[in-house]
């Protein structure tokens, strides 16, 4: 009953959320189209594009190798938890 109960709510809100957001996004557009624009130079005809990457990190600071490493560090440790448990198993006849 409960699990029921649950669904019918989580169901409730996202239909309700749905329902009230074009009218609060409305609400944000019109209120934005009332505040006076300051008015915009006419465009020169040129443009300017100034574009630099910089490469100055180094590898071990990518993300994507942290996580790489976290997880071969679980695994180790778990590999060690594992070894360390030891014992055999005896079956009696």
């Amino acid at each position: 009953m409960r699990f029921v109960l649950a669904c019918l709510a989580v169901f409730g809100l996202v239909l309700g959320s749905s329902a009230v957001a074009p009218v609060l996004a409305a609400h944000d557009y019109a209120m934005q189209a009332e505040q006076p624009q300051p008015p915009q130079p006419p465009p020169s005809g040129e443009i300017d594009v100034d574009i630099t990457t910089t490469t100055d990190a180094d590898w071990w600071a990518n993300p994507v190798w942290i996580g790489i490493g976290a997880v071969a560090l679980l695994l180790i440790v778990v590999l060690i938890v594992m070894a360390s448990r030891g014992g055999t198993t005896v079956i009696k006849e």
